[in-house]
């Protein structure tokens, strides 16, 4: 089996495209914040134009690495309770259940960390914490819910059956819809819990 050489033109290329694009989509949910907060753009020289733009995609790629080790470290939990529910179902009677719900909180927690961290650091608004992390965790909440419908889905097998080898890509593109649209529903509404509650909001100094 031949080895992919890592350091080739060939693959320096598809990481700096997989960057570029990874980068240009958080400058894209930065866009889109900015409009849910209805952040008004500033007058800018040139040069500050640019520089912004090296800030934001800096900004992206930091959200790139903390989204994909959160999503690692979620993936990772769900893989180490899913088998720990098989060994608790032999040893306690509806152990299984226990292990998914905790399964359940800790996802809450990481991913609510993480809509907090890009609530509060991708638009370019200052945002209060207390008004981030119910934002957040309501997101997380339903995104959470929405993890658990997905697999219920993949492990239905009339779900399956109905769109043969197709199913999963199916499944696949509506989570993704499914999840944009949690997203910004968040994003929404923790825009209006700050109105609603008053809470303190400035333009984040560039």
């Amino acid at each position: 089996m031949e080895v992919p050489d890592l350091l080739s033109p060939a693959s320096f290329i598809t990481v700096a495209l997989l960057l570029f694009g990874a980068t240009a989509a958080f400058t894209n949910v930065r866009g889109s914040l900015n409009e849910i907060w209805g952040v008004e753009p500033e007058d800018q020289s040139k040069k500050e134009i640019a520089l912004d733009l090296l800030r934001a995609r800096f900004q992206g790629f930091v959200m790139m690495l903390v989204t994909g080790l959160v999503l690692t470290f979620s993936f990772l939990i769900t893989s180490i309770t899913s088998v720990l529910a098989e060994r608790f179902e032999e040893w306690v009677p509806n152990g299984s259940i226990f292990v998914q719900l905790a399964d359940a909180g800790l996802s809450l927690v990481f991913i609510g960390v993480l809509f907090a961290a890009i609530y509060r650091t991708l638009p370019s608004i200052e945002i209060e914490w207390k008004t981030v992390w119910v934002g957040a965790f309501t997101t997380a909440l339903f995104f959470v819910l929405g993890k658990w419908i997905v697999a219920q889905l993949l492990a239905n097998a009339s779900w399956t059956s109905y769109y043969g080898p197709g199913a999963s890509v199916v499944t696949f593109l509506a989570w993704i819809y499914f999840s944009a649209q949690i997203f910004f529903f968040g994003a929404e509404f923790t825009q209006v819990w700050s109105r609603r509650r008053g809470g303190v909001m400035s333009q984040r100094p560039e």
